[in-house]
């Protein structure tokens, strides 16, 4: 399909949403606990 430049700029938009650029625009802090427990080793025999 063959269509303008600004109908295709409206319908597929270069800057798509993200969650990294929607957490950066929060007005305040994010903070969140980490858990530290220890992955489990892997036994490759």
């Amino acid at each position: 399909m063959i269509v303008p430049i600004a109908d295709g700029a409206r319908l597929y938009p270069l800057e798509m949403p993200n969650l990294a650029n929607y957490l950066l625009a929060l007005p305040e802090p994010f903070e969140t606990e980490r858990d530290t427990t220890p992955l489990p080793g892997i036994d490759f025999d």
